[in-house]
């Protein structure tokens, strides 16, 4: 049947590109076994900044930035990545693009965005691909047992103990938000927390 093959199509390849990103971090671990090892990922915080009628004109600075009385005439807003400095905000930009644009309705299925980093306040539980076993290492086996509510606990405690680690400030504010169960506050205080 086509489904049938597209499906099989579909995970082919995702696991070819899987492995082929795996070869290529190998191959270049060997050869800068010394070098530093940063990973990227998406769970910086974006807030709803525009709703679906509005528009959106980005203005990207190069270098030293932009006239301060460009911005006080016509800029409403200036959205920072962080406490770093790029040589221009383009790649801001297409951060900022990217987070509005799958907030949009149908962007993004909407189950994947009530669940991700920030929907609840707090970063998102860790996330296991196949194999099962990579290197000797399995995936957590409540993930692997089918029951719905343990596996609910525990990516909920992942991601208590996640943002308690890396961004503290956001317990705190989940917390004032009303975001936190007494579950979770007493997990967090069994770990540390401290309010």
């Amino acid at each position: 049947n086509a489904d049938a093959l597209k499906e099989t199509t579909a995970r082919d390849c995702q696991n070819l590109r899987r492995q082929t990103e795996i070869d290529c971090k190998e191959a270049r671990h060997k050869a800068e076994d010394d070098a530093r090892r940063i990973v990227t990922e998406a769970r910086e915080r974006v807030r709803r900044i525009v709703s679906e009628d509005e528009s959106l004109i980005l203005v990207c600075g190069r270098y030293e930035g932009i006239d301060q009385r460009f911005l006080d005439t016509y800029v409403d807003e200036v959205v920072s990545l962080g406490d770093f400095v790029l040589s221009g905000g383009e790649l801001p930009a297409c951060a900022l693009m990217d987070a509005v644009v799958r907030q949009l309705p149908g962007a993004i299925k909407d189950l994947s965005a009530s669940d991700e980093s920030f929907a609840t306040g707090l970063l998102d539980a860790p996330h296991f691909t196949r194999p099962e076993v990579w290197r000797d290492m399995p995936v957590p086996p409540v993930l692997m047992s089918g029951h719905h509510a343990n596996i609910q606990a525990w990516s909920r405690e992942e991601s208590l103990r996640l943002t308690l680690q890396t961004r503290p400030d956001l317990i705190t504010i989940a917390n004032s938000s009303g975001l936190l169960s007494k579950l979770d506050l007493k997990w967090l205080r069994e770990h540390g927390w401290k309010h």
